[in-house]
């Protein structure tokens, strides 16, 4: 049985502070970069407000933000640490550089640091759902799953007033929890959940046809791995489980169709390793059946 695939994304918040309202020309152009998404271009100009000295606080803590969505999520650290060490006493900024230093830290497997970033968030606003959020991804990640489920259950509580695009990843996030504590029913109510929020994501039916599976609901799992492809034809994951639940359902000669389509995918998506491994399942299973592959 092939385990679930899924990848968990965490909630931030671009906080491009416009504390202030003299803003010097780095400063203000950076902010303006920001917005047209010229990253690098930005990061540049944080630099220069920093040097001269101007709100350098907060240049740290949007430069760190600009960092972080460029990956280079090190010196995203790096700057978020000088960021709080200069506005010790501002929890306007101190809240948001905690968010964005546990993300982080989060991004290079420091789950620890991140978990310690978080309950720094959440010391300064308990109400604030992206720390019980970030901080369930994180305790995940450690397999700390009955912790994690409290996490998401207050993010949730918490964040009834935001879009439901947002809402929709913590129910998912929350199901794929109790997916790996095996507690199936549970899981399969927060990835219905989630697809009620928003019907269009492939990856909440991926989950909840996972879920169907592991209850041997095999048309619920054909179904919603149908559903899957159908949103997005390249998600060669969802070929080789949907073969899964035929051959398990006793569908041969479709399990192998799905599993030759995902194993083209996996060549055109430049993952030779992938394909080999289901080019090999084909013909195990053809020759121990009997079908032509």
């Amino acid at each position: 049985m092939l385990n679930i695939a899924a990848t968990v994304v965490a909630i931030i918040c671009l906080y491009i502070s416009t504390i202030a309202p003299a803003l010097s020309d780095p400063f203000q152009e950076g902010l303006q970069l920001v917005q047209h998404n010229q990253l690098n271009a930005a990061v540049q100009l944080f630099t220069q407000a920093i040097e001269q000295g101007d709100r350098q606080a907060v240049a740290y803590s949007n430069r760190c933000l600009v960092r972080l969505q460029l990956e280079d999520y090190s010196a995203a650290i790096a700057d978020c640490s000088e960021a709080l060490r200069q506005s010790p006493s501002r929890p306007s900024i101190s809240s948001e550089v905690y968010l964005n230093r546990g993300l982080a830290h989060y991004r290079l497997h420091h789950y620890d640091d991140a978990i310690a970033d978080y309950n720094r968030l959440l010391f300064l606003n308990r109400q604030d759902f992206r720390g019980y959020y970030n901080r369930g991804l994180s305790k995940v990640a450690l397999r700390k799953l009955y912790s994690a489920l409290e996490d998401f259950k207050q993010a949730e509580r918490l964040s009834r007033q935001e879009p439901s695009s947002i809402r929709a990843k913590i129910f998912n996030d929350w199901g794929l929890a109790l997916f790996l504590q095996q507690q199936w029913p549970i899981a399969q109510s927060k990835f219905e959940r989630a697809i009620r929020l928003t019907s269009q994501a492939e990856g909440y039916y991926f989950n909840r046809g996972c879920t169907c599976q592991q209850l041997k609901d095999y048309d619920c799992a054909l179904s919603d791995f149908s559903r899957a492809v159908q949103l997005n034809d390249q998600y060669a994951d969802a070929y080789v489980i949907r073969g899964t639940s035929h051959a398990l359902s006793g569908e041969i000669r479709m399990a192998i169709a799905d599993w030759n389509r995902a194993a083209t995918l996996f060549a055109n998506q430049d993952n030779p390793l992938a394909q080999r491994q289901i080019q090999e399942l084909v013909e195990q299973v053809a020759d121990s059946t009997g079908t032509i592959a």
